[in-house]
């Protein structure tokens, strides 16, 4: 038991009563000029990195949002602004397509309402086709906006590298 009789209030206090007092002197050494500037430097670089970085999501932002609705109401506004002649040509269409209805129904034996549900089936497949044909578009359009923001960083690096002229790239079509 002799060793557990140790002051141990003593021994784990003794280096508190030193930093409690106002009065104890802490060394204090200026940064190194050298961290300093090495630190500036890196902030910079990481600066110009950040302004030279192409960010690809502001490219395909507007893709994001769901274009559907917009056609779909841009058919309609114009659908209200139209101002309806009836003409001979409107009376022709109206009697092909009866015609055609009339001998679908004859040859198919079929009735009018099977013939309507085909029509507005056949009618939303259209629908849904241009619309992806449009998705299409812009896609290819944000991918062209790409590829220029693209080759004129690569002409800014080269620029900037010394070279004279920019190194020749594949195009993406090339790639595949």
């Amino acid at each position: 038991m002799a060793t557990d009789d140790l002051d141990r209030d003593k021994l784990y206090a003794a280096g508190a009563d030193d930093l409690d007092c106002d009065d104890a002197e802490l060394e204090l050494e200026p940064p190194d000029p050298a961290v300093l500037a090495a630190e500036k430097r890196r902030a910079a670089e990481a600066i110009e990195a950040h302004r030279k970085a192409i960010d690809v999501d502001e490219v395909y932002r507007d893709l994001e949002a769901n274009r559907d609705t917009q056609i779909v109401e841009e058919w309609l506004a114009r659908l209200r602004n139209v101002r309806f002649r009836f003409q001979l040509r409107h009376l022709l269409i109206l009697v092909t397509v009866v015609a055609a209805v009339l001998s679908l129904k004859v040859v198919m034996n079929v009735g009018f309402g099977t013939l309507l549900v085909v029509a507005i089936m056949l009618a939303i497949a259209g629908i849904s086709l241009y619309l992806k044909l449009e998705e299409n578009k812009r896609q290819e359009a944000a991918d062209r906006r790409r590829e220029k923001i693209y080759a004129e960083r690569r002409t800014r690096d080269a620029h900037t590298s010394g070279q004279t002229t920019p190194p020749s790239c594949e195009s993406s079509s090339d790639r595949l």
